[in-house]
């Protein structure tokens, strides 16, 4: 196919050879191909269920990291743009504490920590549930001073987590967290 191409591109004509006499024959007819076909096409709920889970994902992460780099910024007063759009309820209450907190002590985070990995829990029309793992345990507090602490619940710095993210108004915003400690993720 690649050499049929070129030749035409080229402006060469292949040459067809010796012309046949008589009558012509018919082309051979071809069989179908003993090439299984691809993996079964998805139904209507799992299609629905992988986009839900997708979309929440997708609204996880991108809070995830905007909520890290307002952290390296020193904090917001306000949620912002993304994080209206990605997240509500408990969750963005809490997200917004750690960031007034910020903001008040004028001190910024080092980093914004680590999404170590996110995974496919349990799903409704309206709810999806993921879990997660995220570690801080390298991030430090710039103080207004400029010096570099290791928070105070710096043992404690990695989390798995068990999030819910809820469809608002054909957007998916993570709205709660359980979080539990673990050693590593």
């Amino acid at each position: 196919m690649v050499l049929a191409a070129g030749l035409l591109v080229s402006g060469c004509n292949p040459d067809p050879g010796p012309t046949p006499s008589g009558s012509p024959t018919a082309a051979p007819s071809v069989s179908p191909s003993a090439i299984p076909s691809p993996t079964p096409t998805e139904n209507a709920q799992e299609r629905e269920q992988r986009e839900a889970f997708e979309a929440a994902e997708k609204a996880y992460r991108s809070n995830f990291a905007e909520v890290g780099r307002l952290a390296t910024k020193g904090g917001a007063d306000m949620p912002s743009a993304i994080m209206k759009r990605t997240s509500t309820g408990s969750y963005l209450d809490l997200q917004m504490q750690s960031l007034k907190y910020l903001a008040s002590e004028k001190a910024k985070a080092s980093e914004g920590g680590v999404l170590a990995w996110v995974r496919k829990d349990a799903f409704s029309p309206e709810r999806v549930t993921l879990t997660s793992c995220e570690d801080y345990s390298s991030v430090r507090l710039i103080t207004r001073s400029g010096e570099t602490v290791a928070p105070e619940n710096s043992g404690e710095r990695i989390a798995a987590q068990t999030l819910t993210v809820v469809e608002v108004s054909g957007d998916w915003k993570v709205s709660a967290v359980e979080s539990q400690p673990v050693t590593k993720c």
